[in-house]
């Protein structure tokens, strides 16, 4: 997350990141060679902010976020495993008490891959 803007004249840059960690139930159903799946859960995560100008730190602020999450996805069996596909979409809540983004720092990801099942 990044968003640049000027700040008495020099160049401000807004940076920030998070790294969430997320549980969530999911019902699945199967069926001839093909599986989908969906579900819910709890995202949580550190949100690193701060103000970058002209080379260097003003301010920085770290906070924990929380949110709900929201998963799907489809899996076609192929040999021993499952060729996956999965979508993924969470709410974090930013609060930037003195510098960081208000609002929504989570976001949506896509996913693929391949599984062994045993």
């Amino acid at each position: 997350m990044n968003r640049t803007t000027k700040l008495d004249g020099e160049d401000a840059e807004l940076r920030g990141w998070v790294s969430p960690v997320s549980l969530a139930v999911l019902m699945r159903q199967d069926g001839r060679g093909w599986g989908a799946w969906a579900g819910g859960g709890l995202s949580t995560g550190v949100e690193v902010s701060g103000l970058y100008v002209e080379g260097s730190w003003l301010a920085r602020e770290t906070e924990w976020v929380v949110g709900p999450l929201f998963v799907a996805g489809l899996g076609l069996r192929q040999a021993k495993g499952e060729l996956w596909l999965e979508g993924r979409a969470n709410w974090l809540e930013g609060d930037a008490r003195d510098v960081g983004f208000v609002g929504n720092v989570g976001g949506f990801s896509i996913g693929a891959g391949y599984r062994l099942l045993y």
